[in-house]
């Protein structure tokens, strides 16, 4: 396969945050990048149909980045400039070293991507091949850190700096390899769903398969997948430390959503499957930035796919995945021989 690089939009954002600083912002220079095919990717990915949160128009983001300055975050109406207004005040503020950091970035060497290739080839079944792939680098206009969309993947310039350090071992070709992993799912699912808890099961393996096999998950039902390499690397240590406390209220949710699903049926789908994409704890106020970087499928995601490949290998689980009348009985006596059987649904 062949990997294409596309970080040419950076310098040229990089140099309107100085202008905004510095009292100089040209909209024309804004209009001339957003028209570029990387931003116009991201407005595809961002105004899809179906994502969580979606739609921002080009429209209101040049509102949003002309007047975030002036603005306090609860003028800001759409949820998903919400979530980003701190991290683009944070960048303002750190501009000189931010700089230095994407210096360091445009010079990692290819084979860091070759090794994350590697990665998602490790995590994919042995007959799996993986096609060309752009390979897209942004200051993002929404708050996701990664995606997968189309033919490419894309990465936030200031969440990737945020959330981890470049330097770490590891780490930079793990969020390859879970965005791959991503890009590849549709392609790992051959069989459609069936039943709105079948529908269910695929939509935490989504998540939860590239957290298990690329980020190496492990909390308590599982171990990790390559035991050379520290556990959960990539994932944010304070989510995944307040989703550890929570465990069991995370499983007995996870208990009692099937459930609702085996009387409820399709009739529930959305409903169930939108609040595990809740990104704020009960006791957050919603008109902040949240605290928590990840949903709670991510976790619950790995740790019931992530048992499944502990107990039956790699194989096997993606033959679950496309047999998912068979899931709750082959999950079931996995927990039975890991001695959680209080997990059983």
């Amino acid at each position: 396969m062949k990997i294409n690089m596309r970080m040419n939009t950076i310098a040229i954002m990089f140099e309107i945050f100085r202008d905004i600083k510095n009292n100089s912002y040209d909209r024309a220079k804004l209009l001339n990048v957003l028209a570029h095919p990387d931003y116009e990717f991201e407005f595809g990915r961002y105004n899809q149909e179906g994502l969580p949160m979606a739609l921002i128009s080009k429209e209101e983001y040049i509102d949003f980045i002309e007047n975030f300055t002036t603005k306090s975050i609860e003028e800001i109406k759409n949820p998903r400039l919400k979530m980003r207004y701190e991290s683009y005040h944070m960048f303002l503020d750190k501009l000189d070293d931010y700089e230095e950091h994407i210096k360091k970035m445009m010079l990692i060497d290819s084979d860091v991507y070759e090794k994350g290739v590697q990665v998602v080839k490790d995590a994919m079944p042995d007959s799996s091949e993986l096609s060309d792939i752009d390979i897209v680098f942004t200051i993002s206009v929404g708050n996701s850190f990664g995606w997968a969309y189309k033919n490419g993947i894309h990465f936030d310039v200031i969440n990737f700096f945020t959330f981890f350090d470049i330097d770490e071992p590891n780490v930079y070709e793990c969020f390859i390899g879970h965005e791959l992993h991503h890009r590849s799912f549709d392609k790992l699912v051959t069989t459609e769903p069936k039943s709105a808890e079948e529908h269910f099961y695929c939509f935490l393996a989504y998540e939860g398969l590239a957290v298990k096999y690329c980020n190496n998950g492990s909390t308590k039902l599982t171990k990790p997948f390559n035991p050379s390499i520290k556990s959960n690397i990539g994932m944010d240590q304070y989510t995944w430390g307040y989703f550890t406390e929570i465990y069991d209220e995370l499983h007995e949710k996870f208990q009692s959503d099937v459930k609702r699903l085996r009387l409820e049926g399709e009739s529930c789908l959305q409903e169930v499957m939108g609040s595990w994409l809740e990104i704020y704890r009960p006791e957050d106020d919603k008109s902040k930035t949240p605290v928590l970087l990840h949903t709670m499928n991510y976790i619950i995601g790995s740790e019931i796919w992530g048992l499944i490949h502990d107990t039956y290998g790699k194989e096997k689980l993606y033959w679950i995945l496309n047999n998912l009348g068979e899931f709750s009985k082959f999950y079931n006596n996995a927990l039975e021989s890991v001695g959680y059987e209080h997990y059983k649904i």
